[in-house]
């Protein structure tokens, strides 16, 4: 292993386990420690080898976030209607249109709701909010046939190897 001259830390370290009597400052300890001395550390923090593992890491990130993404599926879109749009830029940032549409709520249900909503964040112009509570109790009230989720390709292959 070849010397390196010590740093601030390994002096200061070595000095004051010496002058306790647990280490001898020629001991070797600092030297091979890697703790200490950082050269167990030292390959990775080298900025090259540092930044490209960042970068590495930031482009996976990346791609699995964008592959976690998928394209609206359409049977998936919330119905048209006079809020439609007004209840996409508010709910929809956060929520999938999934959670919505397999609610089956009363009118005073969706009113709670939105109401509840809105102290937790969601940005709904006051002059918008009854319009929004009508548009949901039309399209999801109780009366409303229960939502059937949409089949994935997988689970329509897997049925369709069953009934052969």
């Amino acid at each position: 292993m070849s010397k390196h001259r010590k740093s601030t830390v390994e002096t200061r370290l070595a000095a004051s386990l010496s002058e306790t009597g647990q280490m001898r400052e020629d001991s070797g300890f600092a030297e091979h420690s890697g703790f200490v001395s950082g050269h167990r550390f030292s390959d990775a923090a080298k900025p090259g080898k540092l930044s490209t593992i960042i970068l590495t890491l930031a482009l996976v990130s990346a791609s699995l976030a964008f592959a976690g993404e998928s394209s609206p599926n359409p049977s998936e879109q919330l119905p048209a209607g006079p809020a439609k749009e007004k209840v996409e830029a508010a709910c929809l940032t956060c929520h999938e249109a999934r959670i919505i549409l397999q609610q089956r709520l009363s009118k005073p249900a969706w009113t709670k709701e939105i109401d509840k909503m809105i102290k937790w964040g969601a940005e709904v112009d006051p002059k918008d909010r009854d319009a929004m509570i009508d548009y949901f109790s039309s399209n999801f009230g109780p009366d409303q046939p229960v939502y059937a989720a949409p089949k994935s390709a997988t689970q329509s292959a897997s049925q369709t190897k069953g009934k052969k």
